[in-house]
C-alpha cells in the first residue's frame, strides 16, 4: 500500500522519498522537551543530534507524511 501512495503522489506531480528508520541509528525521544520552546532554533526539532536528524528536518519542511509499519525479517 505505501508503493501505491508513493507512486500516486510522483505521479501527481509530487516528490516523493521512502525512509526506513531501521537504516539509521538514533536514540530515541529523551522527554528533555527543548523541541517544545517556542522562538528557539530548536522548535519542533530534536536537540539529539544522531543519524535521524537530517529525517527529522526533511519532514519538517515536508507537506504530507505517510507512514507505515512493515513487517521485517526482525519481527
Amino acid at each position: 500500500m505505501l508503493a501505491s501512495a508513493m507512486n500516486g503522489a510522483t505521479d501527481a506531480g509530487a516528490d516523493a522519498e521512502l525512509v526506513h528508520l531501521y537504516d539509521y541509528s538514533y536514540t530515541g525521544c529523551k522527554s528533555c522537551f527543548a523541541c517544545k520552546l517556542k522562538n528557539a532554533k530548536t522548535n519542533g526539532l530534536c536537540v539529539i543530534k544522531d543519524a535521524l536528524r537530517p529525517v527529522l528536518e526533511k519532514a519538517l519542511e515536508s507537506d504530507v507524511i505517510v507512514t507505515a509499519l512493515t513487517r521485517t525479517e526482525r519481527d
